[in-house]
């Protein structure tokens, strides 16, 4: 009896194993047929198969603040740059090398503040995140790297009212555009 139960656990065992066998080549030659079908291997066109989009850059430029005109002087701390162009007029100004922008541009206290910005075509350069306090620049604890010319990384904080922040290249000694962002 030991015998027959044995021969019959081995062909239940080898029917499933064909069983699965087909069930593979039927997958394969599926995929295999829908892949020509569609025209994904790119056979005959001399070019690649999948045509892979460049990413859209990140944006360079913040949303301007509620009740101040775009190019209104402000009494925004110095953020590295020279006086003369801080008060020259916006078509007068020198592009900056060195963008941020910051969204949203109001948050409740410890809500995500995204930082986004671009760095000429700079690669692999650690920019510090600062903010206005006190009268000067203190580093914020968070630094970013920059990769292909940007960078991007957030900020949280809890100090209510208008907050000033930056990015600074300490090696360069080039600062970023000033965003302000308030904390309710």
């Amino acid at each position: 009896m030991d015998d027959q139960r044995s021969e019959a656990v081995n062909e239940v065992i080898k029917k499933g194993a064909a069983l699965l066998v087909g069930m593979a080549v039927v997958i394969a030659g599926g995929t295999w047929l829908l892949v020509h079908a569609l025209g994904l291997n790119g056979a005959g066109e001399g070019k690649p198969a999948v045509t892979i989009q460049p990413a859209s850059p990140l944006p360079t430029v913040a949303l301007s603040v509620p009740g101040q005109a775009s190019g209104a002087p402000s009494s925004e701390p110095s953020d590295g740059s020279s006086s003369a162009s801080a008060t020259a007029s916006p078509s007068h100004r020198p592009k900056r090398l060195l963008r941020l922008s910051a969204t949203p541009l109001e948050v409740s206290a410890m809500d995500r503040i995204n930082l986004t910005g671009t760095y000429g075509n700079r690669d692999n350069v650690s920019l510090q995140v600062q903010r206005w306090e006190n009268g000067t620049w203190g580093d914020f604890p968070i630094e970013v790297t920059v990769s292909v010319g940007t960078f991007a990384t957030y900020v949280q904080t809890s100090h209510v009212g208008v907050n000033r922040f930056r990015v600074f290249d300490p090696a360069a000694d080039i600062a970023s555009n000033v965003v302000r962002i308030t904390v309710r």
